[in-house]
């Protein structure tokens, strides 16, 4: 008796690999057009023979290329070996292309198209072979797959496409499917057509392989993708492998329709999601993108408002381009998972116009392709079934990655709306105490105008009366708005205390499930019979440590709002800035970033000591998030000074070693609801609102902010300059 044995397998495997593991009949034809381009076909022919609805029974699906072709002995020990495939060996094919099939079961899903296959192949002129597949003869329960035999074709003989110059083609293949297991209607004709069409990414190479298309009733056809390049803008762009962007932005020229104009080139360093602690990894990345209005007031010479849509409605979305051929169902709209950046969710949620700030695209406007490679973007793996990436880490910052391109698009074009068509900006409006001081001071003026004894006695004095009173009220009044005030004040510290939490509160999350992690631990450990209560000690440990954390957290969010931070005084800058930063710093220190700081004796200020709090705050919160997304030494620096003895300015500035802000960027990280942070999903996150608290309180104290988008340690730096004037209002 032998000492080992061996698997054997069923007939019914190969249902389940083709059949059944395609979910409609479209995927599994592309299936084997892709067969063909990875045999260097230079054309593949696809012809539905039937009616006008094809009929399962009497219809007939036919394939061919013109690609190397099979020899006999391929077909005996390649073709008919389930999951044999070479190209895990060779995985380049002889014209440069790389190729996509590295499983061996593509061929499988011929199953799904129809119950019996017809196989011509030759490798020369001379050398045909052909086979008959009947797939239901696979259906016998407990059969042994060899026992399924499979015939040889009296006439080996494939009908193949020409080459390009006109010649017969010397080698291919031709595949026959028959007795089809659905019939194909118009609808789905048409779908398959717009399938096959974007199958090959577009370019100038798209003559190396062309698909031809013959329906029923109807000349046959050749598919391609192309771009429209009437878009309003268009952004092309490339990562490298580090994370680096270099893009160019481009709008068709308004004094000579067929040029485009570059109307931005720039670089600018990775940004990764607000969670994640390791650099862009994914490889080199292209993503080319085009934008259009969907309506007649800005269509190129030649193209209708109705041609436009038409084109739109067809080739709206973001695809995804592996070694030329494109990954489903990404950029399909129509497709649950089609939209996978989110578009119509963004729009949704933020439906403004092109002339505010935050002007995000709608889906069915934008038309764009990704190209990665298998070898150059290898995290980026393909899920288990016939459709799509796992979605992890690596697909999380491939989305990231995209998202950043569309919002710089839509940054652009932002800008050159509000350039062709100015809105209106509010007048630049005082603040209520210097609106009412100002009243104030011209009612005490007229006061005593009034009250000169040149003036006629009587009038004088019933106009003076009048307008004392009328002081009195506005006193009364600015006593009022100053409260007010103050209120606003709680606002604004309120404000950036939450957005301060959704920075940090990952700390605090971490440390909550810990808490829950070591009661679990110990609630177990008690229910046993014989609990170890050392452990059960050391875990309640564990569980305090992180309660602390919590606590911290706690303790510096309510400190944040104290009333003595809400009245007009002169504040101690020095004092409340080293306060601070101590509270603040085993934050940083939990993050692995280490938090600098160089604060200058006697420095003070006019104001509301949350408000300049709130600066301070926002900016270091900023600094946080920027400096938590690099791998390198991460790096926050605080300083505060006068610039020179005697100078009434104090400085106050907050530099971090984070990836910088663009020159894209830096005229609208002012605007409220503006925010690059994004979570590990790759969705835009932050409320976009921390900046533009802080441009409200520099206007409030007559001090001024300058920003530089790489400074002294690679990120930002951000420099806000204050009065020093202390004294009674």
């Amino acid at each position: 008796m032998s000492n080992s044995r061996s698997f054997r397998v069923d007939a019914r495997v190969l249902l389940s690999l083709g059949r059944e593991s395609i979910k409609d009949h479209s995927t599994a034809l592309v299936e084997l057009i892709k067969n063909a381009y990875d045999a260097d076909a230079q054309r593949v022919d696809i012809e539905i023979v039937g009616d006008d609805v094809v009929d399962p029974q009497k219809g007939l699906i036919r394939i061919a290329d013109n690609g190397h072709g099979m020899s006999s002995a391929d077909v005996d020990q390649k073709w008919l070996r389930v999951g044999y495939s070479e190209k895990r060996i060779r995985t380049m094919s002889k014209r440069g292309r790389r190729e996509t099939g590295e499983k061996g079961i593509g061929r499988l899903s011929a199953d799904r198209l129809g119950a019996i296959l017809d196989l011509r192949s030759q490798q020369s002129p001379r050398g045909a072979v052909g086979i008959r597949v009947n797939w239901n003869d696979f259906e016998t329960d407990g059969a042994d797959i060899t026992s399924v035999q499979v015939q040889n074709l009296a006439d080996p003989k494939p009908k193949l496409p020409r080459l390009p110059n006109g010649d017969p083609a010397p080698s291919g293949t031709e595949i026959q499917i028959r007795e089809l297991r659905q019939g194909w209607t118009s609808d789905d004709l048409n779908r398959l057509a717009v399938e096959l069409s974007t199958l090959v990414a577009p370019g100038a190479d798209n003559d190396d392989f062309q698909i031809w298309l013959t329906r029923p009733n109807a000349p046959a056809e050749r598919l391609q993708s192309f771009y429209d390049a009437s878009s309003e803008l268009a952004f092309d762009g490339t990562f490298d492998s580090k994370g680096t962007l270099s893009y160019t932005i481009t709008a068709r020229s308004p004094h000579d329709p067929e040029r485009r104009d570059i109307v931005v080139k720039d670089k600018i360093a990775w940004k990764a999601s607000s969670k994640s602690t390791s650099s862009y990894s994914i490889g080199k990345v292209r993503v080319v993108l085009a934008f259009h209005l969907r309506s007649a007031a800005s269509l190129a010479p030649g193209l209708s408002l109705r041609d436009l849509r038409q084109y739109l409605d067809r080739n709206a979305g973001v695809r995804m381009y592996r070694d030329r051929i494109r990954v489903k169902p990404y950029g399909d709209l129509d497709h649950p998972e089609g939209d996978w950046l989110g578009l119509a969710a963004r729009k949704t949620r933020d439906p403004a116009g092109a002339g505010r700030t935050t002007f995000k695209f709608a889906a069915n406007q934008v038309t764009g392709a990704v190209y990665i490679g298998r070898d150059s973007n290898k995290s980026l793996l393909d899920s288990a079934a016939r459709e799509g990436l796992v979605q992890g880490p690596g697909f999380s910052t491939l989305r990231t990655a995209v998202l950043r391109c569309i919002q710089l698009l839509e940054g652009e074009y932002h800008r050159a709306f509000v350039a062709k068509k100015p809105v209106p900006s509010a007048p630049v409006q005082e603040s209520v105490p210097e609106v009412i001081a100002g009243m104030k001071a011209t009612l005490e003026g007229l006061t005593k105008q009034l009250s000169s004894p040149t003036d006629p006695r009587k009038a004088v004095e019933q106009a003076a009366a009048r307008l004392r009173i009328a002081t009195e009220t506005f006193q009364r009044a600015e006593q009022r708005f100053e409260e007010l005030a103050n209120e606003s004040v709680i606002y604004r510290g309120l404000a950036t205390v939450g957005i301060s939490s959704a920075v940090f509160g990952h700390e605090t999350e971490s440390a909550l499930a810990q808490v829950k992690l070591s009661n679990g631990f110990v609630s177990e450990e008690l229910d046993d019979e014989d609990p170890d209560l050392e452990a059960c000690r050391e875990e309640i440990a564990v569980a305090n440590q992180a309660i602390d954390r919590v606590a911290l957290w706690g303790q510096f969010s309510l400190v944040r709002i104290k009333r003595d931070k809400r009245k007009r005084t002169n504040v101690d800058v020095t004092r409340l800035l080293r306060g601070l930063v101590a509270e603040i710093k085993p934050l940083f220190d939990a993050k692995e970033i280490s938090l600098r700081f160089s604060i200058a004796e006697g420095l003070a200020v006019r104001g509301f000591a949350m408000d300049v709090e709130s600066v301070a705050l926002n900016l270091l919160t900023n600094a946080y998030h920027a400096a938590s997304l690099r791998t390198r030494a991460r790096l926050v620096e605080l300083k505060a000074w006068r610039t020179t003895p005697g100078n009434p300015i104090i400085k106050l500035s907050v530099a971090d070693s984070g990836a910088g802000i663009s020159k894209a960027d830096l005229a609208r990280i002012w605007d409220p609801l503006f925010s690059t942070k994004s979570d590990d999903k790759g969705n835009l996150v932050g409320t976009g609102l921390g900046l533009t608290i802080v441009s409200s309180i520099v206007r409030e104290m007559n001090a001024t902010a300058d920003v530089v988008g790489k400074g002294p340690h690679g990120g930002a730096l951000v420099e806000i300059s204050m009065p020093s004037k202390v004294g009674s209002r």
